[in-house]
């Protein structure tokens, strides 16, 4: 009984961490990247227009390096 409580306790704390970094991650792409990327990251934000070069689409970061996030060249 004790450890299908501690198990659930764990589960639920690393759930609420994760929310909140979900919650973190939007904030700071919407306040630094939205604005050339758009708020879908497609390539689509406001400033495009002022830019000489197009923005990449994020939505496809996955997919086009074989499946997996390319986390490091995102950093």
């Amino acid at each position: 009984m004790i450890k299908r409580f501690l198990a659930f306790s764990a589960a639920a704390m690393l759930s609420a961490g994760a929310a909140i970094a979900d919650d973190a991650g939007k904030n700071y792409f919407m306040q630094y990247c939205s604005t050339c990327h758009g708020t879908g990251g497609a390539g689509e934000g406001p400033l495009l227009e002022m830019m000489n070069v197009p923005a990449p689409d994020l939505t496809m970061l996955t997919q086009n390096n074989d499946g997996k996030f390319p986390m490091l060249q995102v950093i």
